[in-house]
């Protein structure tokens, strides 16, 4: 193992940044004297020279210029953390273990360069929480009430009232090890936020949901309109009768309860809605700094199907200050995953917010 000082630790700090960027990870990098801390785990120098040691720690990591297959292979078996300035992060937690080597994409032509990630240990996997048919549950579970929630005679009756996916709801009742919905909303609410933080980026829970940010387009009006205009017009658009068509884009969620602001507008919708939208306001594809941008994103299998429209009437039952109540919330954050870096950063402020708001 090569020997790496202390005073090389800015170089691991900026790696580690370049890496979350690189894999939409928000990883919680922290600087405690001489060691890393990334979530729980404390990384440092020092823990080289008792790396074949049985009296290592838990929660204590390697910081390495590099390692050996051997020593790769060892850290994994005995569960050990590790983080590499050649690309190699190995994090190990009583909930997950997360592998991410970043050395595997550079033979790769530039379109495909990409860390290779797995995620092969969860006490709880992603896709339980995040899917199609389980964000929809999650929306409606910390939106209600917990008397609401208590009122129903079980959870099949809560299904059929919100026209939930009855199977997935029991396969995460399962999953967490509940008999009942307060009890399933307060074992969700007490998982750890570095847990929401990888599993929003884990790439599994891409399957049936299309990202907004990778497939929105910017549009531009003809003539300039002020931020405060725009925003009023959209107001007023979502206001009116075609709002079951046109859903708040995730950064707009964002702004509905005042963790960014932004001048441009987010929308998802349907072709037909999106076509009279670029009429109603003189669209032109493009973006320019001295105008405000509409980003405007269809998605691939539908509002309904994707989880982007909240199960909930359109009344009532409105928390955490959401100005767009129709917009499902757990979908916005996870689409937050795939935006800009100011925006990832906020994913986990807005999970927080929402979940003990809900109480």
């Amino acid at each position: 193992m090569k020997s790496t000082q202390p005073s090389k630790l800015d170089s691991y700090i900026d790696a580690l940044k370049k890496l979350s960027g690189r894999t939409s990870l928000h990883l919680n990098v922290q600087q405690a004297g001489d060691e890393i801390q990334i979530g729980r785990v404390r990384f440092s120098f020092s823990l080289q020279r008792r790396l074949y040691q049985e009296d290592s720690r838990p929660n204590r990591g390697v910081l390495a210029s590099s390692l050996s297959k051997e020593e790769v292979n060892y850290c994994q078996e005995k569960g050990i953390s590790y983080f590499t300035l050649d690309g190699r992060l190995h994090l190990v937690t009583s909930r997950y273990t997360l592998t991410v080597d970043s050395r595997k994409a550079r033979n790769k032509p530039r379109h495909l360069r990409r860390p290779t990630m797995m995620l092969p240990r969860w006490g709880l996997q992603p896709t339980a929480l995040i899917s199609p048919n389980s964000l929809p549950i999650l929306d409606v579970l910390f939106r209600l009430s917990m008397p609401e929630l208590h009122a129903f005679k079980s959870a099949l009756s809560f299904a059929r009232k919100y026209q939930l996916n009855q199977s997935k709801l029991s396969v995460m009742m399962r999953a967490m090890r509940v008999q009942s919905l307060s009890a399933l909303r307060k074992q969700i609410a007490q998982l750890d936020l570095d847990w929401w933080s990888l599993a929003l980026a884990y790439p599994a829970t891409k399957k049936g949901l299309t990202p907004f940010f990778l497939h929105s387009t910017p549009f531009q009006a003809v003539e300039k309109v002020s931020p405060e205009e725009s925003q009023a017009q959209l107001k007023d658009l979502l206001d009116s009768s075609v709002t079951q068509d046109l859903v708040p884009g995730p950064a707009e969620v964002a702004k509905g309860i005042g963790v960014i602001t932004d001048p441009d507008i987010y929308l998802w919708g349907t072709v037909s809605a999106l076509q009279m939208l670029k009429r109603k306001f003189r669209l032109v594809p493009g973006a320019s700094k001295d105008k405000v941008t509409w980003h405007l994103a269809i998605p691939q299998r539908g509002l309904a199907r994707e989880a982007i429209l909240s199960r909930l009437p359109e009344t009532g039952h409105q928390q955490s200050g959401l100005q767009y109540f129709h917009a499902n919330y757990f979908r916005a954050i996870w689409d937050l995953t795939f935006g800009s870096e100011r925006l990832k950063e906020v994913r986990i402020q807005m999970l927080r917010r929402f979940i003990e708001d809900a109480g």
